[in-house]
């Protein structure tokens, strides 16, 4: 009957408690449910339509399952689930014909009912993007993601029961850009073999508070321009090998309690622009001295010190530094070398106690 028709978008009719039929709509590309809070089931028609690119079912709260039987899409190339918080698992290849061999993203953030991945989506051979944020009833990964060979993006932020990834996670995915586990509260290693993603750049560990350590050969991401353990309330040392990190851009160590040193290697890292340590009670010192500041951190037009330091190293080598925010540094009693900061533009010395501005001032004099 709608052989022309192309878009159905059926978003927040919240009286729609079954898709229509629709195997009317042949030639049908994009199909939008998003929001149709009583919706309880897709019938099985939905299988039929070989055209489909894309599906949408954002938010469908009541949404307990896709249908069983043929879900031969062929064409599907983004296939969302977000917020369907009653699915508790995607149907089996053995239960169903599955075909999906387009399929470049799935989404399936805040499934909070989802319990495991099935097999097949490790066949998913056109797969970019997997998105399982907020899947807190995930409690592993299917090692078959690790065929996921042209997969440029894993987000399994929030995926709060997850333990461990799968030992060969990183064998063959060759192509992941970005690998983002923030919130993982319960993931206490990183397999070995996620040294093997030779082309990762982006690598997002913040409030992993299990984890304790980085394994030693992190080095080997060469590609890999921002790693951020924002809140990594375990992790007490960098390894060394930190130092083969050639491109690496920004290093974010904010709230690591445990922390209490930096390699004095980072100063190798000719590429790092920022280096945020808000929040490391524990630290003392950046390198090998509590008196000096490193060399290498010459380089940085913006320094954000935000731990309970008395004393600021002496400044004089930063030529190059444009801010300086010492905000909350409520212990702090001394800054050297502020008189030598010729390219400073802004000062933050707000919420520090100690600090007597009046002899600061009379220094720059």
């Amino acid at each position: 009957v709608f052989n022309k028709l192309k878009v159905l978008n059926l978003s927040s009719c919240k009286f729609l408690v079954k898709a229509p039929d629709l195997s009317q709509i042949p030639n049908l590309e994009e199909l939008i449910l998003d929001h149709c809070e009583c919706l309880l089931e897709i019938g099985e028609s939905i299988g039929l339509l070989k055209n489909l690119i894309l599906l949408s079912m954002v938010g469908c709260a009541n949404l307990g399952a896709l249908p069983y039987g043929s879900l031969q899409l062929n064409s599907l190339q983004l296939l969302s689930l977000e917020g369907c918080s009653k699915i508790k698992i995607l149907p089996e290849a053995g239960m169903m014909d599955v075909r999906l061999e387009s399929l470049q993203r799935l989404i399936l953030d805040h499934c909070t009912s989802l319990t495991e991945i099935p097999d097949y989506v490790g066949g998913l051979k056109c797969l970019h993007c997997l998105s399982l944020k907020g899947c807190s009833s995930l409690k592993e990964m299917h090692r078959s993601i690790g065929s996921l060979v042209v997969l440029e993006e894993l987000i399994l932020d929030h995926c709060t029961a997850l333990m461990e990834m799968p030992d060969d996670f990183g064998g063959l995915l060759k192509c992941l850009r970005r690998l983002s586990l923030e919130g993982c509260f319960s993931l206490e290693r990183l397999p070995l073999s996620i040294m093997s993603l030779v082309v990762l750049e982006e690598l997002i560990l913040n409030h992993c508070t299990s984890l304790m350590e980085i394994p030693e050969n992190v080095g080997r991401l060469k590609c890999l321009r921002r790693l951020s353990l924002e809140g990594c309330s375990s992790l007490r040392w960098l390894p060394l090998s930190i130092i083969s990190l050639v491109l690496l851009e920004e290093l974010i160590l904010d709230h690591c309690p445990s922390l209490t040193k930096i390699p004095d290697v980072v100063g190798e890292l000719k590429c790092l622009r920022r280096l945020s340590l808000q929040g490391c009670c524990l630290l003392r010192s950046i390198g090998r001295s509590a008196t000096t500041q490193p060399d290498w951190l010459g380089n940085f037009k913006s320094l954000i010190y935000r731990w309970q330091l008395k004393s600021v190293p002496d400044l004089s080598n930063l030529t190059a530094l444009e801010e300086l925010n010492l905000e909350n540094c409520r212990r702090l009693v001394s800054i050297h070398g502020l008189q030598k900061l010729r390219s400073l533009k802004v000062l933050h010395m707000n919420g520090c106690w100690d600090l007597d501005v009046h002899k600061i001032w009379s220094q720059l004099k």
